[in-house]
């Protein structure tokens, strides 16, 4: 199977760190990030190849945020025709456009409610084939995709299967 995990923040790292691992086992698996605070140092440290997909930046105004969602839609549209996934999973709303697009099937991760975070619900969740949420979650309208767990996402990276503190 061939898998693309997209990563926007530090967070999402520590979220899919160790699923990367695990499923780069028996999977091809491409990362694909954004140049945002440390992310690109933390697949660095951690030997995690990745494609910086928007290595340009963007500034934070309202054009800038529109605009580079549409250079990023294109530009995993580009990688996606080339790498041909099976599977697209991420938390940011290009892998459920271009899942929707491309008939990829796509795991859209998400930990808010939908009124916390309307726009990026709106622009994601009508495209998603699945969104994973913990429990407490409201999806609203699109509930029927939701796959729910008991739990919370910074719970995941903090399992004592995982996470070993260096602290003395």
């Amino acid at each position: 199977m061939k898998i693309i995990f997209y990563l926007h923040h530090p967070a999402q790292f520590h979220l899919f760190k160790n699923i990367i691992k695990k499923v780069q086992l028996t999977n091809e698996v491409l990362v694909i990030a954004t140049k945002k605070d440390i992310l690109l140092d933390l697949l660095d440290d951690e030997k995690i190849e990745y494609v910086n997909i928007l290595p340009e930046g963007r500034n934070n105004n309202l054009f800038s945020i529109a605009f580079g969602l549409l250079k990023q839609d294109y530009r995993l549209w580009k990688i996606c025709r080339k790498f041909k996934p099976d599977l697209l999973v991420g938390t940011s709303t290009e892998i459920t456009h271009i899942g929707k697009l491309m008939r990829i099937k796509s795991l859209f991760f998400i930990e808010d409610d939908i009124d916390v975070v309307p726009i990026l619900n709106y622009l994601a969740h009508p495209f998603a084939d699945r969104i994973i949420s913990p429990i407490v979650c409201k999806l609203g309208k699109w509930e029927n995709k939701g796959i729910k767990y008991h739990g919370y996402q910074k719970l995941s990276y903090l399992h004592p299967n995982v996470f070993k503190s260096d602290f003395e």
